[in-house]
């Protein structure tokens, strides 16, 4: 029987929370994707049975794709859920250990962090320890970036994204097979209600589970290629009564995962998993879900070694998830695979292998990878932009003494200066975004403001420094002065108003810069505006940007 044949731009096969992603991210190149599903409904698949944590970036080998993507996919990631108000919380997580062995793993653990350039990890202190007292261990690590979110939503918003330039989702429509034509193109034979061929110029393989499988069948590609699937279920078990933590606690690492840990979801409800269970075979249709009542044995051992208050009967089967692995039991982790035409050499195909943990947390960092690697040219576009650091200014550059403003108390902090002189010579722009609430309270005014700035242009011009530009928001709820009254300017942080219009002014790429500042509205304020590092300021100043960009 002949196909009904239809031509398009681009595809994605896959519309769980990566394929949406790299559909959204078509669509914002100008593109109106067709997402090809083969179940009735969006996140069916990997997406659908996870722990909806948002991940620092902690645990990958420095330099991989897992380290880079999830970082860089996680500070996007909170910037997406921050506008377009998808339920989220930045909670932390602990990563303990419960004896010397585990204690020297935690301790490699951090190590690897700070290789990695995680912001905002610490060790825990002994006193600090108290804040869970239903903890046993003999030492802990904290992330401050870890954060859990509602993960449909997200899809949601992503589909969103995909529907308002002009793409679809098309569901109960599998690949059965594919063709890489004569002109470069591929041709996608689709069974379903609705059997047709579809013809495009540009695909992404993000088929989860059956990202082999469809490899395997697009005739004209090298099956040597491909890489082999191995499957590895997690159990989760829900707890009874209320949360013992306030924070996700996660045990040392062990193999093919990161040990059985309490998540707590935005309902605040407890629970804990996922452990490791290797399959012995690798067929994602024939995966049985069901929870084994019997795992529960270990789960009581496994959490007692953290929680010995754990009651008995406290844990109830819950759900299980699956992850698409490329290395086997035993072996060291494999890295995503994200394979465009460098690898292959055909033209506007990408396949995504692997994509498992932490693929949700990265999935827009994957996306635009895989949408750049498929169309080539926007990679050149985005290496035109200019890299900035923008500082916040009272108590991260100079001393703040409360409303500070006039021109003769500047006192820079430590390493400010240098830090200024570090960004410049390092090519990103310097820009300082600071809130000013005093003029609108009638503290001073914006003449006193601006001198004080002239103030600290000429001390960095005499250290052959510079700033390239300076934002302020004068607003606040509270002014005294009608012009400057406003219930939540957008440009007030923790709002990311004045960083957003720098990003526009500036032509900055948001991706490869970073934000310094000395309160919790800094930080959010960079997150929402989508650049890429956002740090305290913490002792010298000079030394944490060295760390920041590698200098």
């Amino acid at each position: 029987m002949s196909l009904e044949t239809y031509e398009t731009d681009a595809a994605v096969i896959g519309a769980g929370a990566v394929g949406l992603a790299c559909a959204a991210a078509l669509a914002a190149r100008g593109l109106a994707p067709l997402v090809l599903e083969r179940t009735g409904a969006i996140g069916q698949g990997v997406s659908s049975r996870n722990s909806e944590v948002v991940h620092a970036g902690i645990y990958y080998p420095t330099g991989s794709l897992k380290h880079r993507l999830c970082i860089e996919g996680r500070r996007r990631l909170y910037a997406y859920l921050a506008e377009r108000r998808i339920s989220h919380r930045v909670c932390g997580k602990w990563i303990v250990a419960t004896n010397d062995a585990e204690t020297a793993a935690i301790e490699a653990i951090y190590a690897r962090a700070l290789e990695n350039g995680v912001e905002n990890m610490r060790r825990v202190s002994a006193a600090a320890l108290a804040e869970e007292p239903a903890l046993a261990c003999t030492a802990a690590i904290e992330s401050l970036e870890t954060g859990v979110f509602d993960s449909h939503a997200y899809m949601l918003a992503l589909q969103g994204d995909i529907e308002a330039a002009g793409g679809a989702i098309v569901y109960e429509s599998r690949v059965a097979r594919g063709e890489v034509l004569s002109d470069g193109r591929f041709a996608l034979d689709i069974e379903g209600p609705n059997p047709a061929r579809l013809i495009v110029r540009t695909l992404i393989n993000a088929a989860g589970f059956h990202a082999q499988a469809f490899a395997r069948a697009l005739s004209g590609y090298d099956e040597a290629l491909v890489p082999a699937l191995y499957l590895a279920k997690g159990s989760y078990f829900g707890c009874a009564g209320r949360p013992a933590f306030s924070r996700l606690i996660y045990p040392a690492p062990v193999d093919g995962g990161l040990g059985v840990h309490v998540t707590l979801d935005l309902a605040g409800r407890m629970r804990f998993g996922p452990d490791v269970e290797w399959l012995t075979h690798n067929d994602p249709d024939a995966v049985d879900y069901n929870v084994d009542i019997a795992r529960s044995e270990s789960f009581y051992a496994a959490i007692r070694r953290y929680w010995p208050g754990l009651p008995d009967g406290a844990l109830t089967p819950d759900y299980s998830g699956c992850r698409p692995k490329l290395s086997p039991a035993g072996a060291p982790a494999a890295d995503f695979r994200i394979d465009g035409p460098n690898v292959h050499g055909h033209a506007g195909l990408v396949h995504l292998f692997g994509i498992e943990s932490p693929g949700l947390t990265a999935s827009l960092a994957i996306a635009d990878r895989a949408a750049d690697e498929a169309l080539g040219a926007a990679a050149a576009a985005r290496r035109n932009l200019r890299r900035a650091v923008f500082f916040d200014r009272d108590g991260t550059l100079n001393h703040d003494e409360g409303y500070t403003h006039r021109a003769e108390d500047l006192v820079w902090n430590p390493g400010a200066i240098e830090a200024v002189r570090l960004a410049n010579e390092a090519g990103y722009l310097a820009i300082v975004a600071t809130n000013q609430s005093g003029i609108g309270r009638g503290l001073f005014d914006e003449a006193a403001m601006h001198a004080f700035h002239a103030r600290m242009k000429r001390d960095l011009e005499a250290a052959g420094a510079r700033l390239d530009a300076i934002y302020f928001c004068p607003y606040v709820p509270e002014a005294t002065h009608p012009d400057y009254r406003h219930p939540d300017h957008p440009d007030r942080k923790p709002n990311p108003g004045m960083l957003k219009r720098a990003i526009e002014e500036l032509a900055i790429d948001p991706l490869r810069s970073v934000m310094i500042g000395n309160s919790p509205d800094d930080l959010a304020a960079a997150r929402a505006a989508g650049i890429a590092g956002h740090l305290y300021q913490g002792g010298d100043l000079a030394a944490l940007l060295r760390r920041a960009l590698n200098l």
